[in-house]
């Protein structure tokens, strides 16, 4: 019998936050959001990682309620468990404002910002190896836009949409995976906080 499932997940405690401060356990959460239900075996390749190595990651995941069993299987002479996310999107919770937990968030967010720099300095040492051909590799914009409180909503879903279209053109027998990664964040002068939420 199929689990009923909730459209989001809202992480609402510092632990579940804790749970996503390493790049291995960000990239499994988003291939899954992908894959909707997979194996350790499936989701190995996936995230270039052997599988004896994502089974503690895995784990900590579905500790901290992120991933849970969606069912077992047969595969050859043992069985096995197919994973799902908790939901089909995770979201943070908005209204937590706890010390605790925005400095969880700040590292975890951290964590994300510094596997896009790896990401990306990889990306420009292959477009410098290609040696001709305009550069494909990387395309990174940033904007500072002015916009009055009743305005952000429809731009947090104009990105939703953008996403979606993306998701949309995702094709599986494509040779080349490409990551996209939206911020949006307000630009507060540095006199009026401190860096540490």
């Amino acid at each position: 019998m199929e689990k009923a499932r909730q459209e989001q997940h809202v992480i609402t405690r510092t632990s579940q936050l804790k749970a996503l401060r390493t790049p291995i356990r960000q990239q499994i959460i988003m291939t899954m959001e992908q894959l909707e239900t997979c194996s350790v075996n499936e989701l190995a390749p996936c995230v270039g990682l052997a599988p004896e190595s994502l089974y503690y990651h895995i784990g900590k995941l579905k500790e901290a309620g992120l991933v849970r069993v969606n069912h077992r299987r047969r595969s050859g002479k043992r069985m096995e468990s197919v994973y799902e996310l908790a939901a089909p999107r995770i979201v943070v919770d908005p209204n937590n404002r706890s010390k605790g937990f925005l400095n969880a968030l700040g590292d975890t967010y951290a964590t994300l910002l510094r596997a896009v720099e790896r990401n990306l300095k990889r990306a420009l040492v292959h477009d410098k190896q290609r040696k001709t051909g305009p550069r494909e590799a990387t395309d990174v914009r940033q904007l500072n836009i002015r916009l009055k409180r009743n305005s952000l909503a429809p731009v947090r879903k104009k990105i939703d949409d953008l996403m979606k279209f993306i998701m949309e053109h995702d094709d599986p027998a494509g040779t080349e995976t490409y990551t996209i990664t939206t911020i949006l964040n307000l630009q507060v002068p540095q006199t009026n906080v401190s860096d540490k939420p």
